[in-house]
């Protein structure tokens, strides 16, 4: 991708050499790739989810959502990019080290790509993904395809932490399968009920991870 260009006999718009210029070309490279490699997985990632199109959604089979950030701004991408784009358009990239509530917060979406160095895990911290990662295969089906209901935002990124609750659902399209991520940052109350999950005549499996180490 030309990030710039200085040159004016290109076609390329005026003052718009970071895309416009090399757009149609990486377009056309990713459509034969994709005729001639049917088998090769392609993720649209541009210094991170910079150019999230539905014309990326036709091209791509997925995309970089949220680039080597904490944890709650991970949840908040994933909860924004989840309005117009289908799950499996929602690669995390997971900076924080591995913890329940770190891994939870990183198996809703797409691919998931872990950003450590894997050999210096302690054997906790091992056992804990290796847990996790089981859970997401279990569910990256069902939250791949699914219908995303947004119950409760990650609105408040305090001191980079977040706080309070948030929660988001995925319902599989025939509607007999159903997960609800819910999620303690710091702060709030430590326990909360709620009735507006989309269970009704589903198997319903609600996960539920605080950042416990943090006093409510």
């Amino acid at each position: 991708m030309v990030k710039l260009c200085r040159r004016a006999d290109h076609s390329h718009a005026p003052g718009d050499s970071n895309y416009a210029n090399a757009e149609l070309g990486l377009d056309l490279v990713i459509g034969a790739l994709r005729r001639e490699r049917p088998h090769v997985v392609v993720e649209n990632c541009e210094d991170g989810g910079c150019m999230m199109t539905y014309k990326m959604a036709r091209l791509y089979h997925t995309s970089i959502t949220v680039d080597n950030i904490a944890t709650y701004a991970t949840r908040q991408g994933i909860y924004g990019a989840s309005y117009p784009f289908a799950p499996r358009y929602s690669v995390r990239y997971m900076q924080d080290d591995p913890t329940p509530y770190t891994l939870r917060s990183a198996i809703f979406g797409g691919p998931l790509i872990l950003m450590q160095r894997i050999t210096e895990w302690d054997a906790q911290q091992m056992a804990d993904t290796k847990a996790a990662i089981a859970q997401y295969k279990a569910l990256r089906g069902l939250i791949r395809d699914a219908k995303i209901i947004h119950l409760r935002p990650p609105r408040y990124n305090v001191g980079g932490l977040g706080w309070g609750w948030d929660a988001i659902q995925a319902v599989a399209p025939d509607q007999e399968r159903s997960v609800v991520m819910v999620y303690r940052a710091q702060g709030d109350v430590p326990e909360r009920a709620s009735t507006h999950a989309a269970c009704t005549q589903t198997q319903c499996t609600a996960l539920v991870s605080a950042k416990s180490a943090i006093a409510p």
